[in-house]
């Protein structure tokens, strides 16, 4: 499922913020979760792919041209970030796992963009999940995500940000939130609170 298209932005020049492009959503997996073809996606682009599995200690094989930016697998869910520049995109996305579990796998995609500042992992077992503040030293685009180990939904989306992609079913639950412009400076923690409780993992990171 590909969701939200938006015109492309010059992203990071002269102070420009970059801008959304679309999201895909995989669906989920045992051992792997196949994102589908983008629509809308140009060379120079950033893709930037959100990873789970709703076990603990397992490790991600990502497509051709990623690079992971962060991961945590110390405690359920498994989650990984990985990145990629857009360069003559086709065909879909298959993200694979090691181990038992659900996995899901979303794809986000900015106009000319780098990943300026990643935060840290925050962990509960909790229906109410927190992303913890980061300081960025430039005005960009900050990012939020949370994963959690039961298929649930939003009861109340983190303050003044847009959901770009969400997946809730068998297992495992998954969404991605936007603040667009993001001033440098403490962004503050980033709060969501779902419908039911279970582990969660999440956390902030800026683009620019």
């Amino acid at each position: 499922m590909t969701l939200f298209h938006s015109l492309q932005g010059a992203g990071g020049a002269g102070g420009a913020v970059p801008t959304f492009v679309e999201a895909s959503i995989g669906p989920r997996g045992g051992s792997n979760s196949v994102v589908p073809a983008l629509s809308s996606v140009q060379n120079g682009d950033l893709l930037i792919a959100f990873v789970m599995k709703s076990t603990s200690g397992r490790t991600f094989t990502a497509p051709a041209g990623f690079s992971s930016v962060t991961s945590d697998n110390s405690d359920k869910p498994s989650v990984e970030i990985f990145t990629k520049t857009a360069s003559s995109e086709s065909g879909t996305y298959t993200f694979t796992s090691s181990g038992a579990g659900s996995m899901q796998a979303t794809i986000l995609v900015y106009s000319p963009a780098s990943v300026n500042l990643s935060g840290s992992w925050n962990r509960a077992s909790s229906d109410t999940q927190t992303a913890l503040s980061i300081s960025p030293t430039a005005k960009g685009v900050l990012l939020a995500y949370f994963a959690l180990s039961r298929n649930e939904t939003v009861s109340t989306p983190p303050s003044g940000m847009t959901q770009r992609a969400i997946f809730s079913n068998s297992g495992v639950a998954t969404t991605q939130y936007e603040l667009s412009p993001s001033a440098a400076g403490s962004t503050g923690n980033k709060v969501i609170v779902w419908s039911g409780s279970d582990d969660g993992a999440n956390i902030l990171l800026q683009i620019e």
